[in-house]
């Protein structure tokens, strides 16, 4: 497999890439689909970029950086469109994009510590000024944000319990911090490799808001 590094991210990829063709061709109400299209987008470009650098062994700082980035925002756009299905009168929901904004100026100013390590068939590994504390509060932010919004349902009001719209988006959203604590937990080289693992379990988090645009339609 040391000629096919990189063909994870290319099938996650793909698969994004399916859900965005899906969204602009079937579905006509533009304004309903922007959340979903947008974390859609950043998935697929992140993917692409792990492709590209993993698959072609190209290590510039810049490409990490867009990577780095495009990871960031994708988990705080999921968290973003969870608040916005369970508290959609809520004004402080923009605080999901926090982490995020904090970490994009300091990215700049620290360019040129953005580097590849190592690449591999499933998983790239890189390394930046924030590595590897900065995966650790993203992975427990994630799982704290997912209990307080299961929290909600669960005790919030009857239609949102019974929903499967609202069950789909949220085991999407813990999924992914749930596998990423536990595999830390087991093998540090899981926590190494954060980013590049956090990043494929984020078509669940496409897949479910699909799902859920999808039922919202009917």
């Amino acid at each position: 497999m040391e000629d096919l590094k990189g063909i994870a991210a290319l099938f996650t990829a793909c698969i994004t890439l399916s859900v965005l063709v899906n969204l602009l061709i079937f579905y006509k109400d533009r304004k309903s689909l922007v959340d979903g299209f947008i974390l859609a987008a950043l998935v697929f470009v992140n993917q692409s970029l792990e492709f590209v650098s993993s698959f072609w062994a190209i290590d510039k700082t810049i490409l990490v950086f867009a990577y780095i980035n495009t990871f960031n925002f994708s988990i705080s756009f999921a968290s973003y469109y969870l608040l916005k299905r369970i508290q959609p009168e809520s004004k402080q929901n923009w605080k999901a994009f926090m982490f995020s904004i904090m970490l994009l100026p300091a990215g700049f100013v620290y360019m040129s510590s953005f580097k590849m390590v190592h690449t591999g068939f499933f998983f790239t590994q890189y390394r930046y000024f924030a590595s590897p504390l900065a995966n650790v509060i993203i992975g427990l932010l994630q799982a704290l944000w997912g209990l307080y919004f299961l929290t909600k349902v669960m005790f919030g009001d009857e239609e949102k319990k019974k929903s499967f719209h609202y069950k789909a988006v949220l085991a999407g959203y813990l999924i992914p911090p749930v596998v990423v604590v536990a595999a830390s937990i087991i093998s540090l080289n899981s926590a190494l490799l954060f980013e590049s693992v956090y990043s494929k379990l984020l078509i669940l988090n496409v897949i479910s808001l699909f799902i859920f645009i999808i039922k919202d339609k009917k």
